[in-house]
């Protein structure tokens, strides 16, 4: 299943806000979106494709 590009800036922005080492601290997450946005941009134009993975089988906790 392919991740949409929104999703994709989305996480890309989030990570790189969380990451106060990358970026100055009082960057707010619209900006990190902006920078994702670029990322993301250049990614597309490297053929770097993301995708999700499919969900795991459900955990059994019976005991053999």
């Amino acid at each position: 299943m392919e991740l949409p590009r929104d999703d994709l800036i989305r996480l890309i922005g989030y990570a790189l806000w969380r990451y106060k080492k990358i970026v100055r601290r009082n960057a707010s997450l619209d900006d990190m979106r902006v920078l994702a946005t670029r990322v993301v941009d250049h990614l597309e134009i490297s053929f770097v494709e993301w995708r999700r993975k499919p969900p795991r089988s459900p955990h059994s906790t019976k005991f053999k």
